[in-house]
């Protein structure tokens, strides 16, 4: 039994998380059913009405939110924020082509993920045939699917710079840059250490098999031993051997370029041509690093 606490309590924690979401789910649909029904007070309730049945549809996303529990209620809500993430209708100020960007960039590394595993799992009648195909010229953008990568790190890139620098022409001030971590800090570490959670603890006991064991053993070892290190966004530098989800290492550069990017940002609102060009001299030195990193070790 004892060794089973730490499953019980991730168990207990994620049932905790699908309560709060059936609730916030229940409260909206009550509340957007409410005003839609309230009687006609004064000559706005037509008005009132349809922007009560539009939020019933929208998640209640109408209106103005409500009170502090209301609101707070509502950030569990699946309507609400099944709405967000389905909304098509963009605004004019947004970049549209990032999301032809994030397609084609999500279906690349896809294609190469499958046949990555492909290699490592399915058993092959002729391995020497997989040292052929990887010349050829059509599975060259499998083998080099690793720099699809570079297009999520350039759109991250764009879009700090691109928003922040409009917060900061509109108002901002020096305390808004303590806000400016913690929000991003905020927005990513919760999740990942969920995940960290259910793969530490509750995944050996979601399969079996011949291979099982094997498979989650990593995830057993280094999860439990190493999940600071990804709660600090550092796994790149400290454990990088036996990474807890080695997946991550992504989570951990894109949190690093996000804290150093206000020396990009302020350099560019400030003097324009300097921020120019200190980005000039970074890529130039980055991709001299690349090449001479390459040429030393003799990498392909």
């Amino acid at each position: 039994y004892i060794s089973n606490v730490p499953a019980i309590a991730v168990t207990c924690v994620l049932f905790l998380f699908v309560a709060m979401v059936a609730l916030g789910t229940a409260y909206d649909v009550a509340r957007s059913y409410r005003s839609s029904h309230k009687k006609p007070s004064s000559s706005r309730s037509v008005d009132t009405t349809m922007a009560s049945n539009e939020g019933l549809v929208n998640g209640g996303s109408s209106g103005d939110g409500g009170s502090t529990f209301s609101r707070s209620v509502l950030a569990f809500s699946a309507l609400t924020n099944g709405a967000k993430i389905f909304n098509t209708s963009g605004s004019k100020e947004f970049i549209q082509v990032i999301h032809g960007l994030r397609f084609f960039s999500m279906a690349w590394i896809i294609l190469g993920h499958t046949f990555s595993f492909s290699k490592q799992w399915i058993t092959f009648r002729n391995m020497d045939d997989m040292l052929v195909i990887h010349k050829d010229i059509i599975t060259q953008g499998i083998a080099n699917g690793t720099v699809t990568v570079d297009t999520f790190f350039f759109i991250s890139g764009l879009l700090v710079v691109y928003v922040t620098l409009k917060q900061i022409a509109s108002s901002w001030t020096r305390s808004r840059w303590v806000q400016f971590y913690i929000h991003r800090y905020w927005r990513m570490t919760p999740l990942m250490m969920a995940v960290i959670a259910f793969c530490a603890v509750l995944l050996p006991y979601c399969g079996d098999g011949p291979r099982w064991k094997e498979s989650v053993a990593t995830y057993d070892l280094t999860c439990k031993a190493n999940w600071w290190v990804n709660a600090m966004y550092l796994q790149n530098f400290i454990h990088r051997t036996d990474m807890c989800l080695n997946h991550t290492w992504y989570s951990a550069v894109d949190f690093q370029f996000y804290v150093i990017s206000p020396i990009i940002i302020l350099a560019l609102h400030r003097k324009p041509k300097f921020g120019l060009f200190l980005i000039a001299i970074l890529l130039l030195g980055t991709t001299s690093f690349t090449a001479f990193y390459t040429a030393l070790y003799d990498y392909p």
